[in-house]
């Protein structure tokens, strides 16, 4: 994916105030986490000017299983 470490070290800050541990977050007060995760990474992509990969919505239940 577009931006390795560096997206990966800038999510770490976006989502800090969820952290539970490491490498741990907690989502449970969201309906889609995999969509709030999606469009943060495009935003941080967005602005060092990578492209942002499409992301397919998916239902919680499809995320979780």
């Amino acid at each position: 994916m577009p931006g390795g470490s560096y997206l990966e070290g800038r999510l770490h800050e976006c989502f800090a105030s969820r952290a539970v541990g490491c490498e741990w977050f907690d989502f449970r007060d969201v309906e889609n986490p995999v969509q709030v995760i999606a469009e943060a990474a495009g935003t941080v992509l967005q602005q060092v000017g990578l492209p942002c990969p499409e992301i397919e919505e998916t239902s919680t239940a499809e995320a979780t299983a």
